[in-house]
């Protein structure tokens, strides 16, 4: 048994190894953009997600667009919160201070370009952990995009790039160079909630993007070369071009899937009993 996990253990570092695929973490290009907007007063559990139409008309999406009014921009600025804000219950939240909020890729491989398909569920995607930020924290960068980083030595999404069997298909197509990609964000409470997952133990408001497959993704030089028989230049990081904007929301906390299953489990068990009584 031991061994098992040791072996599983060293694949999943493995994955990681290999792993080449990579992303550019921001929001704002000439060609494509998103905003991540704050909870809306009016409706602060209300979650939307999609582009408006200045987003849209400049990703070129043809829409239906949908309607962020009341939902403003996060960040902004950069500054302390006041204590009330910084535990349970969380009141007084200043949503202009960017550097109090964390915004992370979710991902998943996708398989090669020759079988893109739909995108996967949400809840099947997991933390990219090199990918993540805060929010804009002065009027420069702009309230709703994420600050920009270049991650050194970024090792990509785990299980994208290539793998053992080769770089490229016979067809050409990279192995494993797409991606299902998510954006999440969540507010940090003074950079003290570090994990989407804290996040939503603790109640504080959160979102996220729709899931959008992104194909391309960034290689460095010696994959290229190795791939093509070559010598051959990096291909960069690719925008998420497909992701759209959403908004995070005053979610209140639920149990985990698992959880659930359990629950279910036990009151069939229990049903289950009385019956053969």
């Amino acid at each position: 048994m031991k061994k098992i996990i040791i072996i599983g253990l060293v694949s999943l570092c493995a994955v990681g190894a290999y792993s080449q695929g990579t992303l550019q973490f921001y929001n704002s290009f000439p060609d494509f953009q998103f905003h991540i907007y704050a909870p809306n007063p009016a409706n602060p559990t209300v979650m939307l997600q999609g582009d408006n139409a200045v987003d849209g008309a400049i990703s070129s999406v043809s829409g239906p667009y949908v309607n962020y009014n009341g939902y403003a921009p996060i960040g902004g600025n950069s500054g302390t919160e006041p204590a009330s804000a910084l535990s349970k219950p969380y009141s007084g939240i200043d949503y202009t201070l960017g550097n109090n909020f964390y915004a992370q890729v979710y991902a998943s491989a996708a398989g090669a370009t020759a079988t893109l398909g739909a995108p996967a569920a949400f809840s099947s995607l997991l933390p990219v952990s090199q990918y993540i930020t805060t929010m804009a924290t002065t009027a420069g960068e702009g309230a709703g995009f994420l600050v920009a980083i270049n991650p050194p030595g970024d090792p990509g999404i785990p299980g994208t790039g290539y793998d053992n069997s080769g770089l490229h298909s016979a067809t050409g197509s990279h192995i494993l160079n797409n991606a299902n990609v998510a954006i999440v964000c969540w507010y940090n409470a003074g950079q003290t909630i570090n994990t989407l997952a804290a996040a939503q133990t603790a109640g504080v408001p959160w979102g996220n993007s729709a899931v959008a497959v992104i194909s391309g993704l960034g290689e460095p030089a010696s994959v290229e070369t190795s791939g093509l028989g070559h010598t051959s230049p990096a291909t960069q990081p690719t925008e998420m071009y497909g992701i759209q904007s959403f908004n995070i929301a005053s979610i209140a906390s639920v149990p985990e899937p698992s959880t659930i299953a359990l629950g279910v489990m036990g009151a069939c068990a229990f049903l289950a009993r009385r019956r053969k009584k």
